[in-house]
This record gives structure tokens, C-alpha cells and sequence, in this order.
């Protein structure tokens, strides 16, 4: 009866060492999918925002309607408050609020100049060229620590540690 008793538990502890392995396997699974799409919607954000720098060169400077690179810009811009508005479901609560101060920031330099510009002129770009550096700023900094997250090693699937971040 001793080797009966004996053999269920370490069938048991078996079968639980087994289940606590695949739901680590899974978790990291569903992780590195939550990762790949954090990253994917990084990178169309950044490739809505364009390169902001080369529209000084543009014909915001010039007087009258403001040039068509002008309005492009503007319309790049909006198209990716859009995109963020769409999916900014994807990162968690900290993370979106990051971003979503400096797509306000975005949206109210655009208002700003659209408001203005009848008033005698295109006014300068440099508000929301500014905006645009500071969005470009905290996506890098937010694709480094989505990466180093994943790349942290936890041992139980359910335990997520939460990381240090450096206040400067």
C-alpha cells in the first residue's frame, strides 16, 4: 500500500510540475505576442510621424496659404493621433498615459496653428516641430523598456515584477 501511495504522489507532483510548465510556456507565448504587437504599433507610429526636421525647410515659412508640405505634415499628424486613439488599448495604463500627453500636445499645437493662421500669416512650425521631437523622445525611450521587460527573466508566470524605473 506504502508504494501505491508513494507512486500517486509522484504522479501528482508530476502532473503539477508539468501544468506549472506549460502555463510558464504560455505566459512567455502570450507575452512575446503582446510584445511584437506593442512594437508593431511603435513603429507605425513612427512612421506616421515621418521626419518632422525636414519640414523647417518647407514652405511653412513662407507667407500667404500655407504650403502643400505644410499641410502634409499636418495631415501626418493627425493621421497618427488617429492610429494612437485606434491602439492605444495595447499598452497598459502608465505607458498610454505617456503617450497620450504628448499626442494631446500634438493635437493642440495643430489646433493652435490652425487657429492663428488667418490672423496675418502662417505663424511658425517650431510648437509643433517641438511636440513632434518630444512624441519621437518617448517612443524610443518606451520601445527600450518594452524590450527590456520581455528580455526580464521571472521565474512564476502569475508574479510579474515591476520594473525600476530611474526618476531623473
Amino acid at each position: 500500500m506504502g508504494y501505491l501511495i508513494a507512486g500517486l504522489a509522484g504522479v501528482m507532483v508530476g502532473a503539477g510540475v508539468a501544468l506549472f510548465a506549460a502555463l510558464a510556456v504560455l505566459q512567455r507565448r502570450a507575452d512575446r505576442d503582446l510584445l511584437e504587437r506593442r512594437m508593431r504599433s511603435l513603429l507605425e507610429y513612427r512612421e506616421r510621424l515621418g521626419d518632422p526636421r525636414r519640414w523647417l525647410n518647407g514652405g511653412a515659412r513662407s507667407s500667404g496659404v500655407p504650403a502643400l508640405e505644410t499641410e502634409q505634415l499636418l495631415a501626418n499628424l493627425e493621421a497618427l493621433a488617429r492610429e494612437f486613439h485606434l491602439t492605444a488599448w495595447l499598452f497598459d495604463e502608465p505607458r498610454r498615459e505617456l503617450l497620450a500627453e504628448a499626442i494631446e500636445e500634438i493635437e493642440r499645437a495643430i489646433r493652435r496653428y490652425r487657429e492663428e493662421e488667418p490672423a496675418g500669416g502662417p505663424p511658425s512650425l517650431a510648437a509643433i516641430l517641438g511636440a513632434c521631437d518630444r512624441f519621437e523622445r518617448r517612443l524610443r525611450d518606451l520601445a527600450v523598456k518594452t524590450a527590456a521587460e520581455h528580455r526580464r527573466f521571472r521565474f512564476l508566470p502569475t508574479f510579474r515584477s515591476q520594473p525600476k524605473e530611474n526618476k531623473q
